[in-house]
């Protein structure tokens, strides 16, 4: 973490269960401390997210639960939720100074690691305590050093994120994804259902073919659109409701739905044609 260091602490000897990052002075390893983003370059990656929800997850009807920035959680008020706005929020909003001497106060300055890592927490700490209506579910734009490094993000995500919230149950209260211009299984590796990441592309070719036929999108079109899926306009974690995933496991249930996994087959066909309509 670059001169700062995580701490998990437990109930009964803390007052909750929780990780504190801690800034370490004495710490040599400042070499990869983050450089911290203009204002109008957290502007522009808010704004290029917010249209990227309207124009592609909502448009594409990616999520069956999101029509727009201001609607989520949608189809769900008969079992008790709320319908919220999908909330944008830049990891690195909590580290913008007015000037360098202001910046310099602060040594070692945080790693984009914990920059993103501190930014996920106050999401859970969001979603725990505040209302639907308030925050449906949180896309947090991860700090720039990101969009070109995808395996240094992926590294973020699976061994700090998704490890502390194994550390400490969070996975009670939120759930997560992650999403990345350059997503890649490949580079990921999977085989198997990871969490936050893309289904295996082998996976989704069984929901495709049985959905729309065999033959329909040979394997390796079906891995292009099943990574395009996760693609954003830059690197991005999605923080969920636990709540309200159960709670649509349960309006399927009540539905009688009899087509399990259409949505993962539903959305590659539908960016697969996208893709070939811009072509």
């Amino acid at each position: 973490l670059g001169g700062w260091a995580a701490q998990v602490e437990e109930w009964p000897k803390a007052p909750a269960t929780g990780i504190s990052l801690l800034c370490d002075p004495t710490s040599e390893d400042t070499r990869t401390t983050a450089q911290l983003a203009p204002s109008d370059d957290i502007d522009d990656a808010i704004s290029s997210t917010e249209a990227w929800v309207e124009n592609t997850l909502g448009r594409l009807g990616l999520c069956p639960y999101t029509a727009s920035l201001r609607r989520a959680a949608i189809g769900l008020e008969s079992f008790g939720v709320k319908e919220g706005p999908v909330v944008v929020r830049h990891s690195s909003c909590s580290f913008v100074f007015d000037s360098e001497s202001e910046k310099d106060d602060i040594f070692p300055l945080p790693t984009d690691a914990a920059i993103l890592a501190a930014s996920f927490w106050q999401g859970v700490v969001d979603l725990a305590t505040k209302p639907e209506d308030e925050i449906a579910t949180f896309l947090i734009v991860a700090p720039s050093s990101y969009d070109d490094n995808f395996a240094g993000f992926v590294d973020t995500c699976d061994s700090l994120l998704e490890q502390s919230c194994k550390a400490v149950g969070a996975d009670d209260i939120i759930g997560k994804a992650w999403f990345h211009p350059c997503y890649n299984s490949n580079i990921v590796g999977q085989d198997m259902i990871l969490p936050g990441h893309a289904l295996p592309a082998t996976m989704v070719k069984e929901f495709v073919d049985k959905y729309y036929g065999d033959g329909h999108l040979d394997i390796a079109a079906v891995e292009v659109a099943n990574d395009a899926v996760r693609h954003t306009p830059h690197a991005t974690v999605n923080l969920l409701r636990r709540s309200q995933l159960r709670t649509s496991k349960e309006a399927e249930a009540v539905a009688g739905a009899k087509t399990p996994n259409l949505i993962y087959a539903r959305n590659v066909i539908r960016i697969a044609a996208e893709r070939l309509d811009k072509n």
